[in-house]
């Protein structure tokens, strides 16, 4: 890898940093121990608990140091940047059986399982987006199909920062840093996950699948891309969609290679950032103004 994608990493590592410390200054007396529901008709239990509730918008008005059960679906749940902060133990966010709830800027750290989507068939269309989830053992851990993460910064996890469990199929994983951890991406006979425009950074393993036959996909095509990989050694000297055309554009010019069944044919070159969103966008404008 060049000194230009090194210097890179480098940069979205230190920003990264100064992000988490950013948010650990936010320091606030913790309330509440134990578990904090939202339960089924929308009230929270305890009463006492600091979540303002605005309809279906709950709002973290302190640092909290419990976990956070989930009951009732088709709502928001933002941290407004405050800590749900564990013991090491259980869940820090637990969405068992619920659909259509988004779980946002909020920091989850020192628990077993950061955050929990569990029921395979009932569990879904969920949004964890713009959650910084740190120091727990697991990441995300998903056991249900059709949702979201996106934009999170899933990192420092001792076992794994995002686990695809049995027959999970159908989620979108998109635009996380997924970094430092023992397993970037674990996926326990899991397939048709979708994971696209990720930075995996220096996971000491990025990807396990250890049962051969499930497929996923690892990019969004040509010339949307794949994911930046730190541990990618290929070069990039050609582009087009089958990499065959003069000129760099980018995207490397072999595939990230996972398994026979799982590979990135689109590696990114450099790291995500806002910017690259902004590019593509207006690329993708342009490319509509020309069919039309």
């Amino acid at each position: 890898m060049n000194k230009h994608v090194l210097t890179s990493f480098t940069i979205l590592c230190l920003l990264s940093t100064v992000f988490l410390m950013g948010l650990s200054f936010n320091i606030q007396t913790v309330k509440a121990n134990g578990t904090i529901y939202i339960r089924a008709d929308g009230s929270v239990d305890p009463p006492t608990a600091p979540i303002q509730r605005i309809g279906d918008i709950y709002i973290l008005k302190w640092n909290i140091n419990a976990s956070l059960v989930v009951e009732r679906s088709n709502i928001i749940v933002d941290g407004d940047g405050y800590t749900l902060h564990g013991s090491g133990t259980g869940k820090g966010i637990d969405l068992t059986a619920t659909s259509n709830v988004t779980i946002k800027n909020m920091k989850i750290e020192a628990f077993a399982y950061g955050i929990w989507v569990y029921k395979p068939y009932q569990s879904s269309n969920n949004k964890i987006f713009a959650n910084i989830i740190t120091n727990n053992t697991y990441g995300v851990w998903v056991f249900a199909s059709n949702n979201t993460l996106s934009k999170n910064t899933i990192a420092n996890c001792s076992s794994s920062g995002v686990v695809m469990d049995l027959d999970s199929s159908d989620n979108t994983i998109t635009g996380n840093n997924i970094m430092n951890n023992t397993l970037g991406v674990w996926l326990i006979k899991a397939s048709d996950n979708k994971f696209y425009h990720n930075n995996f950074i220096d996971n000491t393993q990025q990807v396990s699948i250890p049962i051969s036959g499930y497929a996923n996909v690892w990019d969004d095509g040509y010339p949307s891309g794949g994911n930046c990989w730190t541990d990618y050694t290929g070069a990039d000297l050609y582009s087009g969609v089958y990499q065959n055309e003069t000129g760099s554009d980018g995207i490397g010019d072999n595939p990230y290679f996972i398994d026979v069944h799982n590979q990135d044919d689109y590696p990114l070159m450099t790291p995500i950032t806002p910017l690259y969103y902004e590019l593509l966008e207006a690329y993708n404008a342009l490319l509509a103004d020309y069919q039309d």
